[in-house]
């Protein structure tokens, strides 16, 4: 037999009025009778003290109570007993706050202000959080302080409030959990808060894990405490105390104080599994009465828990205090409870259970029946062909597993706290795999799934009549056919939502979802939906295209990968290729078994659906609605869908407007599409906010990846055609004079931060380029390619060397056999593919191309040119030839800008003693020729090995300008990072315009992928915004950076950083995933995952 034994404490009170003279003569009969209690026992292994400690929350109450404690801890030292030490806080252990302070009156309004609950839970940092832990400092400074003095308190895990926590130990052969909850965190002033309190099952699920049933399963006891006792919660809170904090055979017992009487209770509902409660008699309590005198009421309560194999007991000593006739007190049982005669406990068999919870369903049945059986459910006969006609088979999709991780997360702790959670997908984008990955994460795999049909659902009595005609029996007979089942998934398929349907489809879904779960309380419900609710209480879960990080983990972890794709530049295709759409990744690798990727057709518009894959209702249904109408808006609306699903990247409302002079674009049409969820706004640039930025960034209106494969579907080819040309005319013009072509200017500049902005019209010209050569063309091949030269030379022109590389490369991929008839248009791109190649540090790819290249006929400009790169790449590669490549380059133009830039080549390979000096020379004759490029490289390579110069922080500075001015990103944002480095080397504080330049040339790199510039710049602002304590961009720089380190194979790189987050923000892991914001979200997921490799 096992044994776990526990002293219950409740309500000392100290600092409490006549506390410090009464005390002490109850101090020794408390002593002498818990001597002889505890021997009945058989000892002690836990003290529970459930609140009240103080009186105030004094500092100075705190340490009179520690003075007791250390007290009574040397008494049971004596007896040869060391129990553990665990409590919460109670209303009187925290320092009232000012009760006019705005933060204190909206707290008072919880219930009728539901925008402060929604706040508090949801941010961490909001003034509502710390308003409360402010009020609990001295209560949370304390229990950190007692750690040392001595006292064996039990380590916790720490919760949201402070109070919330949890301990999980041994005591000989026993395992106890304990789970301390706050109660009292509304309790913040006077009057009456009877019914007023909240507990929130966030509380719990943050002390467990998120997964209470889990935690709880792995010991033989499990305490909940708490300070009040479940009536005082508002209704609200206790009708969700009983059903999702403390559901039967959750806890072995509640336990809590509060109340200063004694009582213990055993309750069991409808005959179900029960529900132990235990309320602790005050050991210090003042009861004041109506006439005005007080009465002292004192008491404790010792118990003891026995576990045999089959079978276990639960003793309670309930003692309070009795004054004789001789006027002198002493503890007798309380006979309030059933104390056994002869003995002075109780004592009554108790289930050691932590099996899934089960409700009484008889009661229910009624409910549901009034609602929606036409026939008496008590008298229908259970029949599993019924299920069977739903039953909904999700096939193996490991690939799944690895990504999506914060939404996985999120769902699952959804469902652990509803059990009905919204799936908010689209077509495409991988719904069983997302679905897939939860069950198995939650270890679900063996528990059945069914399917129903919402797509037609508009109201309740329509969809019960017609249920029937669908699936064979009624709605009520689907309900207890399903409860037979036991642990079980249903889907609601195509759930309705409000954004399409009226406003009250929502809450009637979630309805119909709730009434499904008071029956069968072992159900899940995922309502899957393609319109996100706007309305509703249950949490909503979106999934989206997968980024290239996530493209990068479903390619590798896929059956079907090949190992010539493993790398970044074939993972980047990929993920350009189908937008991060699973299903047009998993047709991807499929052709890739018997083709290469440079084989699929490069940006191709048309991409027929699989007759395996099912448009959704809500999809087709809206599509067709605008399509079809004779209505000259939605005409309007049509067109401009059709347009968008062309431009695959997005465009501004103001590019497109007089696409079709006949139908202008106004702001109506893109509102329309919006509200039918077609299309989603995105901004042009930026990761990081930067307070230079402009203020309004460029919003782009994108259709979504599935609106547009389904649009493209019903489009004929002429149509597309037709659009295509028409499209060509928002990026590109010709000069009527010389009928040569030019990029348009796009409000004042020619290309954003991210490009977007340009690779519309990139796409346009691969199409072109495409179907030309299909066609063999020649012209339109020939026009083409000059087209896709002058793009690539804008790119090339803006220093956007990633996006200049891949360009070249589809473009030459695209045109294929046909390249080599169309000489000067091929090898000005070649050239700009080997440029932009040297830049983004594939040297060996960019030399093997100059040396071809080199061997043409060239004018003398581009010779030099050629040249200059040439003995760069070789300087890059260490090869000594870049010395003869330069000279061969001041001997064909000895006084050209890049000559100087050919000169500081051959010094930098030489080991002169004057390199210094021949350098600065040349940096002189740069700036005295006006050459700026030249002479920035010039400085930027003396910083590199001489950065201790007195001067080298000035002309930096001056290279950011000059760069700047001369629109030269590259060297803008190295001397900015160089800048940064040294200043913080030498612990000089960088100014805010530093610090914008900082991060502009973080987001610079970060579209380019430069990796050791890369690093360095994320290095720099981690410092800076480190130093200053700013949380939010940290978790912002984190989540980018991250991004690229894992499209890399690099995730070591995560690990100190995770690390140093923890540090500056040691409660961020603390927080809800379900109601935190992206990058916090992210952040989680990636520090769960970063400690499992450890």
């Amino acid at each position: 037999m096992k044994e776990f034994k526990w002293l219950h404490l409740t309500d000392l009170h100290v600092g409490q009025h006549s506390h410090n003279w009464l005390w002490p003569n109850l101090k020794k009969i408390f002593i002498d009778d818990l001597e002889r209690i505890s021997k009945n026992s058989d000892g002690l292994d836990a003290i529970i003290f459930s609140g009240d400690i103080t009186q105030k929350g004094l500092i100075s109450e705190f340490d009179a109570f520690t003075a007791l404690l250390l007290d009574l801890y040397e008494k049971l030292d004596k007896w040869g007993y060391k129990p553990g030490f665990f409590c919460v806080p109670g209303n009187h252990d925290l320092v009232r706050p000012d009760p006019e302070l705005q933060e204190s009156l909206l707290l008072k309004r919880w219930k009728t202000e539901p925008s402060v609950s929604k706040q508090f839970w949801k941010n961490e940092t909001s003034s509502y959080r710390k308003h409360i832990d402010a009020a609990f400092q001295n209560y949370t400074n304390w229990k950190g302080k007692i750690k040392t003095l001595g006292i064996p308190i039990l380590p916790t895990k720490n919760g949201i409030i402070p109070g919330d926590v949890s301990a999980s130990t041994k005591f000989g052969e026993v395992s106890v959990g304990f789970i301390g909850l706050n109660s009292t965190f509304l309790q913040l002033g006077d009057g009456d808060y009877n019914q007023q309190l909240d507990l929130d099952i966030r509380q719990l699920l943050a002390v467990t894990d998120e997964n209470p049933d889990e935690w709880c399963s792995q010991h033989d006891v499990n305490f909940l405490v708490t300070h009040h006792p479940t009536g005082w919660l508002n209704p609200e809170a206790k009708k969700n105390f009983d059903t999702e904090i403390y559901p039967p055979e959750r806890f072995t017992a509640h336990i809590f104080g509060h109340m200063h009487e004694s009582n213990s209770q055993t309750i069991s509902t409808g005959g179900g599994p029960s529900r132990k409660s235990v309320q602790g008699p005050s050991i210090f309590g003042l009861e004041y009465l109506a006439d005005g005198t007080t009465a002292r009421l004192h008491g404790y309560t010792v118990g003891k828990i026995s576990i045999e194999e089959n079978s276990a007991e639960w003793k309670l000593w309930p003692r309070i205090t009795h004054i004789r006739g001789d006027g002198a007190r002493n503890f007798i049982p309380d006979f309030n409870h059933a104390i056994i005669p002869g003995t002075e406990h109780t004592s009554e068999p108790l289930k050691i259970s932590t099996s899934s919870i089960t409700r009484d369903s008889q009661q229910l049945i009624s409910d549901i029946e009034r609602q929606i059986t036409v026939t008496s459910i008590n008298e229908v006969t259970v029949n599993s062909g019924f299920l069977e006609a739903t039953k909904y088979n999700i096939n193996q999709a490991d690939q799944h597993i690895g990504i999506r991780v914060p939404a996985q997360q999120a769902c699952i702790a959804a469902i652990a706290l509803e059990r009905m959670v919204w799936i908010c997908t689209d077509w495409g984008l991988g719904t069983d795999g997302f679905l897939y990955s939860v069950v198995k994460s939650m270890g679900y795999q063996e528990n059945p799934i069914y399917r129903i049909d919402l797509g037609n659902y508009i109201k309740r009595s329509e969809f019960l009549e017609r249920f029937p005609e669908l699936y064979g029996c009624s709605f009520s007979e689907y309900c207890k056919n399903l409860l037979q089942v036991g642990p079980a998934i249903l889907i609601f398929d195509e759930a309705p939502s409000d954004n399409i349907y009226e406003s009250n489809i929502v809450s009637d879904v979630e309805s119909l979802g709730n009434m499904v779960l008071d029956f069968c309380p072992q159900v899940t419900i995922l309502a899957i939906t393609r319109v996100p609710p706007t309305t509703g209480k249950f949490s909503k879960i979106s999934l989206t295209p997968l980024d290239e990080v996530e493209t990068r983990a479903y390619v590798l972890s896929h059956k079907n990968c090949q190992s010539d794709i493993k790398n970044p530049s074939s993972i980047s295709e990929i993920h350009k290729l189908t937008g991060g759409v699973p299903s047009k990744i998993e047709k991807v690798l499929k052709s890739l078994r018997v083709v290469n990727l440079s084989d699929l057709q490069v940006g191709g518009l048309i991409t027929n659906p699989s007759e395996s894959e099912v448009v959704p209702r809500a999809l087709s249904t809206a599509i067709e609605a605008i399509f079809n109408s004779l209505d000259s808006n939605l005409k309007r609306t049509g067109l401009m869908l059709k347009l968008l699903c062309i431009l695959p990247h997005g465009e501004t409302l103001q590019k497109i407007r007089r696409f079709d002079s006949e139908y202008i674009f106004y702001e109506t049409q893109a509102v329309t599409l919006l509200e039918y969820d077609l299309i989603e706004i995105r901004n042009g640039f930026g990761v990081i906010p930067n307070a230079s930025s402009r203020e309004n960034k460029i919003k782009l209106l994108f259709a979504k990846a599935a609106v547009r494969e389904y649009v493209l579907s019903l489009l004929s080819e002429k149509e597309i055609d037709s659009l295509t040309k028409k499209a060509m005319s928002l990026y590109f013009e010709e000069n009527r004079s010389s009928g040569l072509w030019k990029i348009k200017s796009r409000e004042g500049f020619k290309i954003s931060e991210d490009v977007t902005t340009l690779d519309n019209g990139h796409e346009l010209v691969l199409r072109i380029l495409s179907l030309a050569v299909l066609n063999s063309q020649n012209s339109r091949i020939k026009t083409a390619l000059n087209l896709a030269q002058i793009y690539c030379a804008e790119l090339l022109t803006g220093k956007h060397y990633r996006s200049c590389t891949a360009a070249c490369d589809a473009v030459l991929s695209t045109a294929g056999t046909e390249a080599s008839n169309y000489g000067n248009e091929v090898l000005s791109i070649r050239y700009m593919l080997a440029k932009s190649s040297r830049m983004q540090g594939n040297h060996q790819r960019s030399r093997q191309i100059l040396e071809e290249l080199i061997e043409h006929e060239w004018p003398k400009d581009l010779k030099i040119s050629l040249l200059l790169n040439y003995a760069l790449c070789l300087q890059s590669l260490d090869d000594p030839g870049a010395i003869k490549a330069a000279e061969d380059l001041i001997k064909l133009s000895p006084k050209s800008n890049a000559a100087i830039q050919a000169r500081g080549i051959i010094i930098e390979l030489s080991t002169q003693d004057d390199s210094k000096a021949k350098l600065l020379k040349l940096e002189e004759q740069a700036k005295k020729n006006g050459a700026i490029t030249v002479r920035n490289n010039l400085i930027l390579s003396r910083a590199d090995s001489y950065s201790d110069d007195s001067d080298i922080l000035g002309v930096l500075q001056e290279v950011v300008s000059s760069s700047i001015k001369d629109r030269d990103p590259y060297n803008a944002s190295r001397a900015a990072v160089k800048i940064a480095t040294i200043s913080i080397e030498r612990k000089t504080k960088l100014s805010n315009e530093n610090i914008n330049t900082l991060v502009s040339a973080y987001q610079y790199f970060y579209g380019q992928r430069f990796d050791t510039l890369f690093l360095r710049s994320h290095k720099a602002l981690w410092d800076i915004f480190e130093s200053t304590g700013d949380i939010q961009n940290l978790l912002s720089l984190f989540k980018h950076s991250s991004f690229i380190w894992r499209l890399n194979g690099n995730e070591d790189r995560e690990k100190p950083y995770v690390t140093r987050m923890i540090r500056s923000a040691a409660g961020l892991l603390k927080s809800n995933i379900i109601t935190a914001d992206h990058d916090t979200a992210y952040f989680i997921a990636r520090a769960k995952q970063v400690k499992k490799l450890k």
